[in-house]
């Protein structure tokens, strides 16, 4: 199983998966299916809580490509910009964690 990191490793449901993604991949647009495929969250339950994610204006729809309407982080927002801070921290914090275990591996 892969390791998670950033939001959804604290908070582990699919509204941080969500969000873990489109915060990492914050310069494209997605439509719900790809956002569902790439985040590991199934593409019912991203369709369930897109209207939480709507709600608090976390995402906002870019464009329409034929029927497939796309989606991304809404960078403008101020929690956006709070939760991107609080995902960089949390990696950060993982990483190095992660360098501490590889030197202890490398002095044994």
């Amino acid at each position: 199983m892969e390791k998670k990191n950033g939001l959804v490793e604290i908070f582990n449901n699919a509204i941080s998966g969500v969000l873990d993604f489109l915060l990492i991949h914050d310069t494209h647009d997605y439509s719900k299916s790809e956002i569902a495929k790439h985040s590991g969250v199934a593409y019912k339950t991203v369709y369930d809580v897109w209207p939480i994610l709507e709600g608090y204006e976390l995402v906002k729809q870019t464009r329409t490509i034929g029927r497939a309407k796309m989606y991304s982080i809404n960078r403008k927002n101020p929690l956006v910009k709070k939760l991107k801070q609080l995902q960089l921290g949390i990696m950060m914090h993982a990483l190095e964690a992660n360098k501490e275990k590889v030197a202890a591996q490398v002095r044994t």
